[in-house]
């Protein structure tokens, strides 16, 4: 299962009414209260793609185990 969101950069700013805004190409994707939680949904599509690629250059030892686990988890929360 792949990324279903948009595939450009997302980047965010303050907007005028003090919010800050997560823009696709200009093109409004959301609006958060806290500039922390806009960077990190702005953050989300290279997060995602970082960490798939990161599974997939893991060696499958049996110490990486549980962090392979979560990173499945936490990929499959991203995607579903």
């Amino acid at each position: 299962m792949g990324f279903k969101g948009t595939k450009e950069e997302w980047e965010y700013s303050k907007s005028n009414t003090g919010s800050f805004i997560v823009l696709e190409n200009n093109k409004y994707i959301g609006s958060f209260a806290k500039e922390c939680n806009a960077k990190l949904i702005a953050a989300a599509p290279e997060l995602l793609n970082a960490l798939q690629g990161l599974l997939v250059d893991i060696d499958m030892r049996e110490d990486f185990h549980y962090d392979v686990s979560e990173a499945e988890e936490a990929i499959n929360k991203a995607l579903n």
